[in-house]
């Protein structure tokens, strides 16, 4: 488009500086659109990352609690079957040292070596559930 054809677009009665006056605002009108489209990315980029730190911490959080739980489940289990047997064959002691233990056991946090724990978990040498 030439000078003649820019001109011709210009509405009657308005001056060539009222002319480059808008034409100056849209200019910069479109300079922060792209600004702000382009932090609208980086933003978006953020967004993207923080999610995925979420996500790995979700993870790693969901398998040390799935573990610590079945761990615990596993040792509460044991002493059951100690004081089942215990009733089976009739030893007063054993039950009695059965639920001593189970009761102690279970007073305990399960985080309370959390520390020795979490070294073993990040560098993946707790046992297998």
């Amino acid at each position: 488009m030439d000078m003649k054809e820019l001109v011709s677009l210009i509405p009657k009665g308005m001056t060539g500086e009222q002319a480059t006056e808008i034409f100056s605002g849209l200019v910069g009108l479109a300079k922060d659109a792209s600004r702000h489209e382009e932090e609208i990315r980086k933003i978006d980029a953020m967004e993207n990352a923080m999610i995925t730190e979420i996500t790995r911490k979700y993870d790693l959080y969901h398998k040390l609690l799935a573990h610590t739980f079945a761990e615990r489940a596993a040792v509460i289990k044991k002493h059951f079957e100690a004081i089942d047997k215990g009733i089976k064959d009739n030893d007063r002691d054993l039950i009695l040292g059965g639920l001593q233990s189970l009761a102690s056991f279970v007073k305990e946090s399960p985080f309370a070596n959390i520390e020795q724990f979490s070294v073993a978990f990040r560098s993946g040498t707790l046992p297998p559930i």
